[in-house]
C-alpha cells in the first residue's frame, strides 16, 4: 500500500476525477499497488505530520510519500461547522488571520517569515525521524513553495537527512531547488494554478522514475 500524504496538488483540485487521474493514483497504477490518495485541498503542514503519523503506523504501509504545503499554511482550532480550518495564507488581506499570526509573535513580517520556515524544517526533521524509526520506506517533495537554505535555518537545514528528498539538488542533480511546479512545466493548469491531467501524469512519473531507479518495488 503506498500513501501520499499532502494539499489540493496530491488531492487533485481541478480534475475532473481525483479519485482516478490525481498523482498518487497515476503512480499507483504504474507501481502495481494500491494507492491512498490523504491529500486534501488547502491543507497546512501541520495536517500534513499529522495524516503522515497516521500512515507510518500502518503496518500495510509500504511507501510514504509526504508532498509538503507552504510554510505560511497556519493551521487554526475553529469550534463550529468546521472545526478545523486544515492551513490558511496567514499573509493575506484577511484581517483576522494577520492579527492572530502576528499575535503569534509579536515579530516583524521577515521575523515570522523566518519563525514559519523553521517550523517546517522541524516538521521535516521529526517526520523523518519518525519513519526511519519505524523502519519505513519514504520519499519527501515540495508541491509548489519556493524552499532552499535561507540566512537563519542553517542549523536545522543541516539536521534534514535530503537523500529521500525529491528535488533537493544533490538527489535530482539539478541546481535548482525543484517543486511539483517545476515537472509539470508547460503542461495545462487550472484556473486556480493547480495541475491538470498531464501535469499529474507527469507529477506520478518523475516519482516512479526514481523509484524504479532504487529497485525499491520488483
Amino acid at each position: 500500500m503506498i500513501y501520499c500524504i499532502g494539499d489540493s496538488f496530491t488531492y487533485g483540485d481541478e480534475l475532473k476525477d481525483p479519485t482516478k487521474s490525481a498523482w498518487p493514483i497515476i503512480l499507483g497504477n504504474l507501481l502495481n499497488k494500491t494507492a491512498v490518495n490523504l491529500g486534501k485541498n488547502g491543507s497546512g503542514n501541520t495536517r500534513i505530520v499529522k495524516r503522515t503519523i497516521d500512515a507510518a503506523f500502518c503496518d500495510d504501509a509500504e511507501l510514504i510519500i509526504v508532498a509538503w504545503t507552504g510554510p505560511h499554511r497556519v493551521e487554526f482550532f475553529n469550534e463550529g461547522p468546521c472545526d478545523i480550518w486544515p492551513g490558511k495564507e496567514v499573509w493575506t488581506n484577511i484581517k483576522d488571520q494577520i492579527t492572530i499570526a502576528k499575535a503569534m509573535t509579536n515579530a516583524t513580517n521577515d521575523k515570522f517569515d523566518l519563525y514559519l520556515y523553521r517550523k517546517w524544517l522541524r516538521d521535516v526533521i521529526l517526520t523523518q525521524n519518525l519513519l526511519q524509526n519505524l523502519d519505513k520506506t519514504y520519499l519527501m517533495a515540495v508541491a509548489w513553495h519556493s524552499w532552499g537554505p535561507i540566512p537563519g535555518s542553517e542549523d536545522l537545514w543541516n539536521k534534514i537527512n535530503w537523500n529521500n528528498f525529491l528535488g533537493h539538488p544533490s538527489v535530482s542533480k539539478n541546481p535548482d531547488y525543484e517543486t511539483f511546479n517545476y515537472w509539470i512545466v508547460g503542461s495545462p493548469i487550472g484556473k486556480t494554478r493547480h495541475p491538470l491531467e498531464l501535469g499529474h501524469q507527469k507529477i506520478a512519473e518523475k516519482f516512479y522514475e526514481h523509484i524504479r531507479n532504487l529497485s525499491w518495488f520488483s
